[in-house]
């Protein structure tokens, strides 16, 4: 974003989505950090005693650590990615993208047909995987879709999933017969 201004940069791709898709941003970064923090026994109440622990963990530590933010088969895929960037001198992204001024750089914007293979592929390879995803939809599509933190109103979770559902499925179940319907949610 900070790139484009400075003129680094004249023209682009964007492949497989952009900045306001759901994997795009981490939300509640500093939740999700302490909690990484303390998983990892780190103290977590003054944020630079929290990131000079974090730097002395092994990587490997930290990355089988991230099981913990995957509460359904590896999902949201991106629990953690970029952030907006608050203070500092040398910050890149320092706004939410909707809030970023809009640039005059011609873009070339690709996409592919069902892109949505990863994970669909996972999910309609394992029938339980599908009576699991019919069963409990209004509690998993969240994950799936990534969706936890963007719903601030709890209540209304089930009802977006229930008109996502709708939307892709009419009136079938989730099953091998609406496979090609899970990978286009996804």
């Amino acid at each position: 974003y900070n790139v484009i201004r400075t003129g680094l940069f004249h023209r682009g791709i964007v492949e497989s989505g952009s900045a306001f898709c759901g994997w795009a941003l981490t939300e509640n970064t500093i939740q999700k950090t302490k909690e990484l923090a303390e998983s990892l026994g780190c103290p977590t109440y003054y944020s630079k005693d929290t990131v000079k622990c974090l730097r002395s963990r092994p990587a490997l530590a930290i990355a089988d650590s991230l099981k913990n933010f995957l509460p359904w088969r590896y999902n949201p895929f991106t629990p953690f990615g970029p952030t907006v960037e608050t203070g500092g001198t040398e910050r890149f992204l320092t706004d939410l993208p909707e809030n970023l001024p809009i640039q005059n750089v011609p873009l070339l914007f690709s996409f592919t047909k069902d892109e949505g293979l990863y994970p669909g592929a996972q999910f309609i390879s394992d029938e339980e995987i599908l009576v699991d995803m019919e069963s409990n939809w209004n509690e998993i599509l969240p994950f799936i879709l990534d969706y936890n933190y963007t719903i601030s109103d709890e209540s209304l979770r089930s009802e977006i999933a229930q008109k996502i559902k709708t939307f892709y499925f009419g009136n079938n179940k989730v099953s091998v017969n609406t496979k090609n319907e899970v990978v286009k949610v996804r």
